[in-house]
């Protein structure tokens, strides 16, 4: 009986501390809560006799839905007022709404007129969105040497995006002279802000994930290799052979691009080494398929549909974009072509084999 009590003392011990949490938690919601909506209904009194500064804290509590419902029509509106008066964060979030199609129809056009607006008063985010308007071409033309000029006024006010995006023009010598040196110092300057994609550049070659990566691959060669050697002798026409050997070999050239290559290589160079690391990748995805599904039974159907992807992509993609800083299109074709090949001398070996069949049966 007395262990019973203790028990049940315990579990009423626990039961009331955590109660106790939970309406200390509801508690400080509600009152959280409570302030919101107090400051919304203050902010939205001054807002109403034409304060600027009121109107865009009115936009950012809409936008939010921070003590009033979030509605994105509504901060739109707010935004406008307050942009209308010449407050330069007010131009960029209409600027901003416009370029995502918050609270208003998608319209580039727009968005580039309101962020010249609040760049012409060295609002750094506006500059760095004309800048990558202009790079991909958003509402008007691709113009690289402007995507840098904008680039460059938001970087030399520290923002971290548009210094990476000036480094990366540097790099490539997009808009301006090639300058590997000038592109590392702004990378460099990315990076000791926050900004992930320059801090990748300055990690080491093999971090965590890429060793996960790495010993995933090397104990997936293996136990292909290992199913070769147990089912039958070990035979380079296996498929589960060759796929092991290919991935040993895919690994052996991503180590030497990982130790080899500079931070950011070429254009030309990281497109030949998408496009053959993804042409090896595609062989084995080939062979591993015939290990589950015959290719006898399957080839042509497989054929077909990496045949079919390929035109449809290649269609979709090559008068959009610039294929050389397009790197997808190097890692897909890699896939498709390295899927496509393998089937394909399948078939016509098989076609020669009943040919000739055929020609030996005649005589």
């Amino acid at each position: 009986m007395t262990s019973f009590r203790k028990i049940a003392s315990a579990i009423a011990c626990t039961a009331a501390i955590g109660g106790g949490a939970i309406g200390w938690h509801s508690y400080t919601g509600i009152a959280n809560q409570q302030k919101l909506v107090a400051i919304a209904n203050s902010v939205r009194a001054q807002a109403q006799q034409g304060d600027a500064r009121a109107q865009l804290q009115l936009g950012h509590i809409y936008y939010r839905g921070e003590g009033l419902s979030q509605d994105y029509a509504k901060a739109f509106t707010w935004y406008s007022k307050a942009g209308d008066q010449g407050d330069a964060k007010a131009q960029y979030a209409i600027c901003y709404m416009y370029h995502q199609g918050k609270g208003v129809p998608p319209n580039n056009i727009e968005a580039l007129h309101w962020c010249e607006k609040a760049a012409e008063q060295d609002d750094k985010k506006a500059q760095y969105v004309i800048g990558m308007m202009y790079y991909n071409g958003d509402g008007v033309h691709r113009d690289y040497a402007e995507a840098f000029h904008w680039y460059h006024k938001a970087a030399d006010q520290g923002y971290a995006k548009a210094q990476y995006g000036l480094g990366y023009m540097y790099w490539y010598g997009l808009g301006t002279v090639q300058d590997r040196a000038e592109a590392n110092r702004w990378f460099r300057k990315a990076a000791e802000q926050g900004d992930a994609r320059a801090q990748q550049m300055f990690t080491t070659p093999f971090n965590t994930r890429s060793k996960i990566f790495l010993f995933i691959k090397v104990l997936g060669a293996i136990l292909l290799l290992a199913h070769s050697f147990i089912r039958v002798e070990f035979n380079l026409r296996q498929p589960s052979t060759l796929a092991g050997l290919i991935i040993l070999l895919e690994v052996a050239v991503d180590m030497f691009a990982r130790a080899h290559f500079e931070i950011l290589p070429s254009a030309s160079v990281v497109n030949f080494f998408d496009l053959f690391k993804n042409l090896l990748a595609g062989i084995v995805i080939a062979l591993l398929i015939s290990v589950i599904w015959p290719w006898a039974r399957s080839a042509k159907f497989f054929l077909g549909i990496s045949g079919l992807s390929f035109v449809g992509f290649n269609s979709c993609v090559v008068v959009r974009y610039q294929l050389r800083y397009f790197h997808a299109f190097y890692i897909i074709n890699g896939l498709l072509i390295g899927i496509s090949v393998p089937l394909a001398v399948f078939l016509w070996s098989a076609y020669k084999k009943s040919k000739d069949s055929a020609a030996t049966a005649r005589h």
